[in-house]
């Protein structure tokens, strides 16, 4: 499967999620930029390592890594594999002398991990081709930080968030729902939450 390599480039205050943030990726030596959605301790996690901070006391991920690197365990790179009903799924390869695996994870907690041990985050070419922003070249340095990327980001956001109705979740097993209700509810989404609780319920 082909793949594009990215990077995270800022972090921005979500314009579809209260108390949540957007942490913006983008493709390696190119203007496409995709945003995704992620809770304030994530992105209080990615941050830290964005700007070079020393927290007082290790954070959650800062202790993981450091039971990571005590095992020897490296994390070797990201992938960002699918996008159900506005969720992205993403697994996380580790190496352990020379064992590689891969392990389900919350991207946002991937992407976490994948700053603090430089690892490589990509995403399927397919999937990126379908919903990632576009900027033309002389615009991406200048529009980054800017409101004209807020303005861009608030429709690329609302495209991928759906329009939550029954009709995708219906389609999913109830381990899936399951594990899009345990994320709603980790953004404080409890609007989502609520959508999804009742397609479960249906069950």
């Amino acid at each position: 499967m082909k793949r594009v390599e990215l990077e995270i480039l800022a972090l921005t205050n979500s314009l579809a999620h209260n108390n949540s943030f957007t942490v913006i990726l983008g493709e390696k030596d190119g203007p496409r930029r995709l945003p995704i959605t992620i809770g304030q301790m994530e992105a209080q996690a990615i941050a830290i390592i964005m700007d070079d901070l020393k927290p007082f006391r290790p954070l959650t991920h800062d202790l993981f890594m450091q039971v990571l690197r005590k095992l020897n365990v490296k994390v070797k790179e990201v992938s960002i594999e699918n996008l159900i009903d506005g969720i992205f799924y993403a697994h996380l390869t580790i190496d352990h002398d020379g064992q590689v695996s891969s392990l389900d994870s919350r991207t946002s907690d991937a992407l976490a991990l994948a700053i603090r041990d430089k690892a490589a985050i990509y995403i399927g070419q397919k999937l990126f081709d379908e919903i990632a922003v576009r900027f033309k070249e002389e615009e991406v340095d200048e529009v980054d930080t800017g409101e004209e990327l807020e303005d861009k980001l608030s429709d690329i956001e609302e495209k991928l968030l759906g329009d939550n109705t029954g009709q995708d979740l219906s389609k999913l097993s109830v381990d899936e729902l399951e594990g899009l209700l345990q994320q709603a509810l980790d953004q404080e989404d409890y609007e989502r939450a609520a959508i999804i609780r009742d397609e479960l319920s249906k069950r």
